[in-house]
């Protein structure tokens, strides 16, 4: 059985300790950068995968904390931002029409709770009534007495 290595504590010894790392100091800065930047693209699919909803979003910001959760939100493209935005506020008409900053900051403001999306839009009343449909008038049969004739064999 092959004994797997804790990275996460691993990397907090030689952090702790890299004094004893001395030869290795320069490749394991290199090498946390480089995990760093995969890890921020990972928790970015996460808040842009189509399960996540606003409490799931929620909860991701209080896991991570605010700021490690807007540097995450910062390296999402405008695109993506946009799509986020339409999806937790899809009746506010500015989120397709806002600039890219606007959406961040409402995004932001949706996650962290100091705003909650828009409501929908009520409709205006059918002229029909509410939920009665209009059913078609039953067809008028002709009733002439040549009408029922039936050949004779």
């Amino acid at each position: 059985m092959a004994l797997e290595l804790d990275v996460a504590a691993a990397m907090r010894a030689i952090t702790n300790h890299s004094e004893a790392f001395f030869v290795i100091r320069a490749d394991v800065a290199k090498a946390a950068g480089a995990f760093a930047a995969r890890l921020r693209s990972l928790i970015a699919k996460q808040i842009k995968s189509s399960g996540a909803d606003l409490k799931a979003l929620q909860s991701l910001q209080k896991i991570l904390g605010v700021e490690a959760f807007d540097i995450v939100v910062n390296d999402i493209n405008d695109a993506g931002i946009k799509t986020l935005v339409g999806k937790l506020d899809k009746h506010n008409a500015e989120a397709k029409t806002g600039t890219p900053e606007w959406r961040r900051r409402r995004f932001r403001a949706l996650v962290n709770g100091s705003v909650g999306p828009k409501p929908a839009p009520k409709s205006a009343p059918k002229a029909g009534g509410v939920g009665k449909s209009v059913k078609p008038a039953a067809p008028k049969f002709l009733s002439d007495p040549s009408a029922g004739a039936v050949r004779k064999r």
